[in-house]
């Protein structure tokens, strides 16, 4: 691969980590976009910001703490998320997940509901399922293993579930409740996320 070849790949990627921190700037920044009635359409407030106490704290062991570091080390999509964040702040962000434990057969997603966790996959597999039309039957789209994530998305843009998620081999899930999710992404110490959207408003291709 040429010089050139190298630099036209690493613009593509700068670029698709620029569109998904527009995504959180969007979040950050948007009383409406996406909204739906009820607790999960309600926008952050800065009174809430204010007054939110931070993240609670699970325990977890050194071997735990490290596995949930890999992943989002690994992953691209948490890379974005949590990446700029400092060894405290990301040791919050760890903390505040708590190991939810899901047997084969388990729903942990329905399709429509509201948000209202953000899962890192530990262990097992989890088939993502989207029903395209009420009258046919889900479809298979992806299967999460480990060090994967999903729900995300509906925290984020306070939209109902779009996918339902079922586990197809017993295993764990780093579970992190809505409240947290959204907190820490609009608090003053995620730095990165701001210098993205400031840098984005210049880009007039990544505005949508």
């Amino acid at each position: 691969m040429t010089a050139e070849e190298d630099a036209e790949v690493l613009a593509d990627e700068q670029l698709e980590e620029m569109k998904e921190a527009q995504k959180v700037h969007d979040f950050m920044t948007s009383n409406n976009c996406g909204r739906r009635a009820g607790v999960s359409g309600a926008p952050v407030t800065a009174d809430q910001i204010d007054s939110w106490q931070g993240p609670p704290s699970y325990e977890k062991s050194p071997e735990e703490v490290e596995r949930v570091k890999a992943a989002i080390s690994n992953a691209q999509s948490l890379q974005v998320l949590f990446g700029h964040l400092d060894g405290n702040s990301l040791d919050s962000v760890i903390g505040a997940m708590f190991l939810r434990h899901a047997e084969e057969g388990e729903s942990i997603i329905v399709q429509g509901d509201d948000g209202d966790y953000f899962y890192i996959v530990d262990s097992g597999t989890f088939d993502i399922l989207v029903q395209r039309q009420a009258d046919a039957p889900p479809e298979h789209v992806f299967t999460a293993a480990s060090q994967t994530s999903f729900g995300e998305l509906a925290l984020m843009y306070n939209v109902p579930r779009a996918a339902s998620v079922i586990c197809s081999q017993a295993g764990g899930l780093w579970a992190l409740e809505r409240e947290c999710f959204r907190m820490m992404l609009i608090t003053a110490e995620n730095s990165r996320v701001k210098e993205y959207a400031l840098f984005l408003q210049q880009i007039q291709e990544l505005k949508v």
